[in-house]
């Protein structure tokens, strides 16, 4: 994989067709098929190289099919990608894709296995 990426910890995300990484800086790093946003880079073009996605304090990340979501560490919880069965957790309409990270209101535990994205849903655990 092109780029630098430190011997320290880092968190792996599988998406469908695509793959999420956090370095141990916290930045967060997207690549592969973004049919509806799900590379969180404001656009549904096609990655073959790690590209980052905005912020700087990403702690865990997961994917499901074209949908994204990661946890900062402050304890907020963004998801991005396509939106079909309201998955994003957004309380509006579904088919509302989300090509950028988007926050999901309320209050999360920030701790390894506090949610996880399965193939069209997701749970996160609040604190």
């Amino acid at each position: 994989i092109p780029g630098t990426w430190g011997s320290g910890r880092m968190q792996i995300g599988q998406n469908y067709y695509a793959m999420s990484a956090i370095k141990s800086d916290g930045t967060l790093w997207s690549w592969g098929y973004n049919t509806g946003g799900n590379l969180g880079l404001n656009d549904t073009v096609f990655r073959s190289s790690p590209t980052q996605v905005p912020g700087t304090t990403w702690s865990n990340v997961d994917g499901g099919y074209l949908i994204t979501a990661a946890m900062k560490t402050d304890a907020t919880l963004w998801v991005w990608g396509e939106n079909y069965y309201g998955q994003l957790g957004q309380n509006g309409p579904v088919n509302s894709d989300k090509s950028s990270p988007t926050q999901i209101p309320g209050n999360w535990l920030n701790q390894a296995g506090s949610f996880s994205v399965n193939w069209d849903d997701m749970f996160a655990l609040g604190s």
